[in-house]
């Protein structure tokens, strides 16, 4: 049977705002995608002392795109489209495509990710793959 205008619209709306069943962290560019979440890989460049506020990282975006969850998926298996081996102070950053904030940070030290960050105003980082939060 056909799906209706309606039925596929509250489809891709489902799919849109629901990673509970998984995520892909794509490396396609964002202007590519309608996607609404965006991700970076940055690594510490240096530090310097910036006077200003800090803004901190936030746990949940709600929809299933939270802390824990990425944290297990990225523990458990490859969720990136290339192969990459993380690096003890690799930070990854996922936010809303169109604002620097919110945002959850997660940051690898040892042999697994965490929930911790870069000072923005103490710790200048650059970011070396972004791309695309895709859904499963």
């Amino acid at each position: 049977m056909k799906k209706s205008i309606l039925e596929k619209g509250q489809e891709r709306m489902r799919l849109m705002c629901d990673f509970r069943d998984g995520f892909k962290l794509c490396s396609c560019l964002e202007d590519d995608s309608d996607g609404k979440y965006i991700w970076q890989l940055r690594r510490l460049d240096r530090e310097e002392y910036v006077q200003g506020r800090c803004h901190f990282p936030i746990e949940d975006f709600g929809n299933g795109l939270e802390f824990e969850w990425i944290k297990l998926n990225l523990e458990d298996h490859n969720c990136f489209d290339f192969e990459y081996m993380p690096k003890d102070g690799d930070n990854l950053i996922i936010r809303q495509k169109d604002s620097h904030f919110p945002f959850i940070s997660l940051m690898y030290k040892g042999t697994e990710w965490e929930d911790d960050f870069y000072d923005e105003l103490g710790q200048i980082t650059r970011v070396f793959f972004q791309g695309v939060v895709k859904m499963l």
